[in-house]
């Protein structure tokens, strides 16, 4: 077997780079116990055009023999780039109800 030539190297000379995608990321967290409420999130995107919401809510109410408290969060995330589109969302709901 006589193998002369098996590579053609061709050189291209490119100012362009290519450059894209998208990333999101979304975290939500919540927690309740007697006296009190904690929530927290967080969102991230990466891309050409991007979104990102965030929401917390807590209540604590405590009336003599009775506690009870709420948390939530929400997170949501949109990137979109070209053709590429990316999402993410969170959510995190806590209640705690107490007598005595």
């Amino acid at each position: 077997m006589v193998i002369q030539d098996l590579g053609i190297i061709e050189l291209v000379d490119s100012s362009t780079f290519i450059m894209g995608g998208v990333k999101t990321t979304a975290n939500a967290n919540s927690k309740a116990g007697s006296g009190t409420a904690q929530a927290g999130a967080e969102a991230g995107a990466l891309g050409k055009t991007t979104k990102t919401i965030t929401k917390t809510s807590t209540s604590v109410r405590e009336d003599g023999l009775v506690s009870s408290s709420r948390a939530s969060g929400k997170a949501l995330s949109i990137a979109k780039d070209g053709n590429n589109t990316s999402r993410s969302s969170d959510r995190s709901n806590s209640q705690f109800f107490g007598i005595g």
